[in-house]
């Protein structure tokens, strides 16, 4: 039977914050794009949805476990009303609503600051008030996690424009799909000033939790899954960090790097058709030419899971899991590998089926450029292997592709390696981590961070 969040036999979304952790992942970056660094900056954040709701309940507890006083909740609207507090509403105090499952309106007003203040819709104008937030209040981040009021093209310019011709907030990560209408969500990205993360990047942590919860219904009785169910949902929850931090790292690398080019949703566009395009021909490839997923593509795919799963002796994931589902699993990985290391580019123009050609071409130099990797690391003869291994992981795996290419075509020794631009890695083995502090455009040296 499938298990998909069910409180018991499964991971319950809304109890575990499944979805809120990949927006904390891309409101971290997104600040850091903005030349904010979370963890040593005080900021401020203004939420639509409640502390009673899934999305921005969890976002409150993520981001205060995260950030502790650096964050400041300087607004926050739901249903009930609204609460606002130029100092940051109480910590303590909003998590108690988080806890009892309350809206804003319970809040207790004792626990406000001198210019703070608690409005219900119920009192005269309240509802006004609480629908329009985002459109008063200026501040660093805003997290649209709910409410009813769309915000359309009528909002664009007291949004835009509300703070002395800037944009009321630096970065947008949009949890709530239906509050921004589509004119006004391409408005958004388009504008220089503003990081818009779009809802299909920030909320994709839900869809694949509920993947892996599928995988843990087949591999795992009812019974095993109760057992294990503490560690594999911190495992859980720690791997949707990393793909969230994969695909954020990767589409606000892009964007800064490229002034006029594709805007945060338009990347995250082409990377999921990108994907989506190479993993359909690969799986198609494999049902042809191989009926089971083996060696290197085998622990491709066992790599992405969580390590309870991971674990498992082959036989049992084998003789459990439909192979029909291992290669699709490994289809995913490497194309994912693929796009989020050369970006969509680097399949522009090819046909269906030359996709899987290429994916696994470039997989298998991908294993010999990972081996070469560890021996660089682990090398006591180099004087920089730290700065020698990044170029290598960074730039290596398409060096090493159009040298096997240009060796095994005929003519090969008139040809050269490719010379067009690569794009980014990043991929967690582990990735390094961009210094975000610098505006688009400007030159970028990946730097450890902390």
């Amino acid at each position: 039977a499938l298990i998909t969040s069910k409180r018991q036999a499964g991971v319950n979304h809304k109890a575990f914050g499944v979805t809120s952790e990949g927006v904390a992942v891309f409101l971290d970056m997104g600040l850091r794009a903005s030349n904010i660094d979370p963890t040593t900056q005080p900021f401020t954040v203004a939420l639509t949805g409640g502390p009673d709701g899934d999305i921005a309940g969890n976002s409150i507890k993520i981001l205060v476990r995260l950030y502790k006083n650096q964050v400041r909740f300087i607004g926050i609207a739901d249903a009930s009303g609204l609460g606002e507090d130029p100092e940051g509403l109480d910590h303590a105090e909003l998590l108690r609503l988080v806890a009892e499952q309350k809206p804003i309106a319970m809040f207790n007003k004792l626990k406000l600051g001198p210019k703070g203040r608690i409005i219900s819709v119920s009192e005269r104008g309240g509802r006004r008030l609480a629908n329009s937030l985002h459109l008063r209040l200026c501040g660093d981040a805003f997290i649209p996690a709910g409410g009813s009021r769309k915000f359309d093209v009528d909002s664009l310019e007291p949004f835009l424009e509300g703070q002395g011709g800037l944009p009321r907030f630096k970065v947008l990560v949009e949890c709530n799909n239906p509050f921004i209408t589509a004119t006004a969500r391409e408005a958004l990205a388009k504008h220089s000033d503003i990081v818009f993360v779009e809802c299909h990047s920030a909320t994709k942590c839900g869809v694949i939790c509920s993947s892996y919860e599928v995988l843990a219904s087949m591999v795992f009785s009812e019974e095993d899954f109760l057992k294990h169910k503490p560690y594999l949902v911190q495992q859980i929850l720690e791997r949707l960090r990393q793909l969230a931090s994969r695909e954020a790292t990767f589409l606000l690398r892009e964007y800064l790097l490229r002034r006029d080019g594709p805007t945060v949703a338009e990347l995250s566009e082409q990377l999921s058709q990108g994907i989506d395009a190479v993993s359909a021909s690969l799986y198609e490839y494999l049902v042809q030419h191989d009926p089971e997923v083996r060696g290197q593509l085998w622990a491709r795919a066992v790599r992405e899971l969580p390590p309870l799963l991971a674990r498992q002796d082959e036989t049992v994931l084998r003789t459990r899991v439909a192979t029909d589902y291992w290669r699709w699993a490994a289809a995913k990985a490497v194309a994912a590998d693929l796009l989020y290391h050369e970006g969509p580019s680097f399949i522009t123009g090819l046909a269906h089926a030359d996709l899987a050609t290429l994916a696994l071409r470039w997989a298998k130099a991908d294993d010999v450029t990972q081996g070469l990797l560890e021996e660089v690391r682990t090398s006591g003869v180099i004087s920089d292997t730290a700065r020698l291994a990044e170029v290598l992981e960074l730039a290596g795996t398409r060096g090493m592709l159009a040298a096997d290419l240009r060796n095994s075509s005929p003519g090969s020794a008139s040809r050269g390696a490719s010379t067009s631009p690569r794009q980014t890695r990043i991929t967690p083995r582990p990735p390094p981590e961009p210094e975000w502090g610098m505006q688009r455009g400007e030159s970028m040296s990946p730097v450890p961070h902390s």
